[in-house]
């Protein structure tokens, strides 16, 4: 028994140890204090900073982690990257509200990666000055099928190490070359390519970074849209002034985009760029 029991501890502390050495500490670790932060609420969150550490399975399947220590216990956020052939990067986040994403990536001349990733109907494009742990640089563009800009975030002067640090949005229009007549004017009204009317509101469940927001406003929110000759969609945008949340922007037009391309409007037997005007609203649970 006693061997037994010896064996097993030798093994235990075996794998310890291998644990251990593939765990790296990218940069130095920040301890805090309940002594000085006694209150771990929105104000310490607001302070907080994360450090980078990285945990390597093989060569193909790594961990990138930020954290920080408060007295004896480490509090992590972290994702799991895999890469997949030589030109394909998965990468999973710990957050259940967050998707599993495959970015396709190629090198570049100045080191740099320039990476996309498509779904929902659309293509985000950037670049990364790394890949693990993958660090977004400069301006990415989010396009439809249309190669139509929905939306740009700027990562220039994002701060990984800290939760309250967030890149800058962007929700470009294209000018429109002609004149758009109200759909009122128009002789046939644009629909759906099965032939349905297109609908007039539409439930977007609100994200959860957003639920803080008051229910008032996301109840009354209206986009417009235009709608071109070709069926496509573009210059999706809110009627009022509602920045407060460019999650549920994001997630309110890709529901929109999703109902394109769409058969056009008809004026005078030619098919017109029109507006068109949708109600948002939150699915009830």
């Amino acid at each position: 028994m006693q061997i037994k029991i010896f064996i097993l501890l030798f093994i235990g502390i075996q794998c310890f140890r291998v644990l251990g050495q593939d765990t790296l500490k990218l940069e130095p670790s920040i301890y805090y204090s309940s002594d000085t932060y006694p209150v771990r609420g929105k104000s310490f969150a607001s302070k907080a900073e994360y450090r980078l550490e990285q945990i390597s399975f093989d060569n193909q399947n790594k961990r990138i982690e930020y954290c920080y220590y408060y007295d004896s216990i480490r509090d992590c956020i972290g994702e799991n990257y895999q890469f997949i052939g030589d030109s394909i990067l998965r990468i999973g986040d710990s957050s259940l509200t967050k998707q599993v994403k495959l970015w396709s990536y190629v090198k570049k001349k100045n080191n740099e990666y320039l990476v996309w990733r498509t779904y929902e109907g659309v293509t985000e494009s950037g670049y990364v000055s790394r890949l693990v742990p993958f660090k977004k640089i400069g301006v990415f563009q989010t396009k439809n099928n249309s190669d139509l800009v929905l939306w740009e975030i700027d990562y220039t002067n994002y701060n990984h190490k800290s939760v309250y640090s967030l890149p800058k949005y962007f929700f470009p229009l294209k000018k429109v070359k002609k004149e758009e007549p109200n759909l009122s004017d128009v002789g046939t009204y644009p629909k759906l390519m099965n032939g349905d009317s297109l609908p007039t509101e539409i439930k977007v469940a609100r994200n959860g970074l957003c639920y803080s927001e008051p229910d008032l406003l996301n109840e009354n929110m209206i986009f417009t849209v235009t709608i071109t000759s070709k069926g496509e969609l573009m210059n999706i945008k809110p009627l009022m002034n509602v920045e407060y949340c460019p999650f549920y922007l994001m997630n309110i037009i890709l529901a929109i985009n999703k109902l394109g391309p769409v058969s056009p409007a008809i004026l005078n037997g030619k098919p017109v760029n029109c507006k068109y005007t949708i109600g948002i609203n939150e699915p009830e649970y």
